[in-house]
């Protein structure tokens, strides 16, 4: 820290009364020195641009650098040697993100130093997009008038297609509620991945899923959530109000030890108890879209036979009828 001098003589400050000595000479002088020193500048800047002989100067070649006596040991290895090589850099992406690639040979340059370099072949196998698919939703209960401001339970929740566990997965969930809860942000490490609460009115959350692999970003999805039946229906102790999507997350090239737990079948995974509202929640699973299917594709085939068989009676009414007598 730097410190004051005592010793050094304070100035008063300058009024308007105070009477100045002007030393003509001095000023004079030192207005002479600081011509010459500009004429003189002036003078060597011309010198430069012009010779003496009237022809351009030319510059004086530089006198090349001396190389250093000292040998470097270059000991570093490329970026592309290095052990924690991420592969996948260089791979240009696929055209269908769910395409399962063949083999790739990659070159990798390890440096030898003194401009030498070794060359390896290796060679990677591609892990293929892999498509998970997940419900997110919420149902509400209606428990009365009596309560305004508790006049619903509802359940936000993130569950699998048959209401399996999905901590193979998710690491955990982030339920972000609305500014008025006490501890708005609420987080889930573990199955099921749901929380209850006590309302009145309907608003907007947003959902955050982080996944088992740190390297995977997390997902958000946002859901309304809905306390009052559609229509302007009156609400019913009995029909609780259920608004639910199925989505799917698709990770693309996960690694190894990720996608094996990904991939491992349903049947194989820890078994979970039922849960109590899967009588309420809907059924997204593969048969129950086939049989929409089947039943739709009757409906058709019926539809047609009955026209069909209205257009023939109608034919033969036509027939039947004699054309009237000119």
């Amino acid at each position: 820290m730097s410190q004051r001098n005592s010793q050094r003589k304070r100035r008063r400050p300058a009024k308007m009364d105070d009477d100045y000595v002007v030393d003509v000479a001095s000023s004079k002088e030192s207005v002479e020195e600081d011509e010459n020193k500009s004429k003189k500048s002036k003078m060597t800047k011309s010198k430069k641009k012009i010779s003496t002989s009237g022809e351009k100067a030319t510059k004086k070649p530089r006198k090349p650098r001396k190389k250093s006596s000292k040998k470097k040991n270059s000991t570093r290895t490329s970026s592309r040697s290095r052990k924690t090589f991420n592969y996948a850099a260089l791979l240009a992406p696929p055209k269908d993100p769910l395409e399962i690639a063949d083999d790739t040979n990659f070159v990798v340059r390890t440096d030898l130093g003194n401009g030498k370099e070794e060359e390896k072949e290796d060679t990677i196998m591609q892990i293929p997009a892999i498509s998970q698919p997940f419900v997110y939703g919420s149902v509400a209960w209606w428990l009365g008038r009596k309560d305004q401001s508790h006049s619903h339970k509802w359940t936000v929740y993130v569950r699998g297609l048959d209401c399996e566990d999905l901590s193979y997965m998710l690491r955990k969930v982030v339920f972000n509620l609305h500014s008025s809860f006490n501890n708005p942000k609420r987080i889930v490490t573990q199955h099921p991945f749901e929380i209850t609460e006590f309302g009145w009115g309907e608003f907007e959350l947003k959902i955050q899923l982080y996944f088992v692999d740190p390297e995977e970003p997390p997902v958000e999805v946002f859901h309304h959530l809905r306390l009052y039946p559609p229509g302007g229906q009156t609400p019913s102790f009995k029909r609780p109000v259920v608004s639910e999507f199925y989505d799917e997350i698709v990770f693309n090239r996960p690694n190894e030890e990720f996608a094996k737990k990904l991939l491992k079948p349903i049947e194989e995974r820890k078994p979970t108890p039922p849960h109590p509202m899967k009588d309420v929640f809907a059924d997204f699973s593969e048969q129950r879209d086939l049989e929409t299917v089947e039943r739709a594709l009757d409906y058709v085939e019926n539809e047609a036979k009955r026209i069909e068989k209205r257009l023939v009676e109608i034919q033969s009414a036509g027939s039947s009828v004699k054309s009237p007598s000119k």
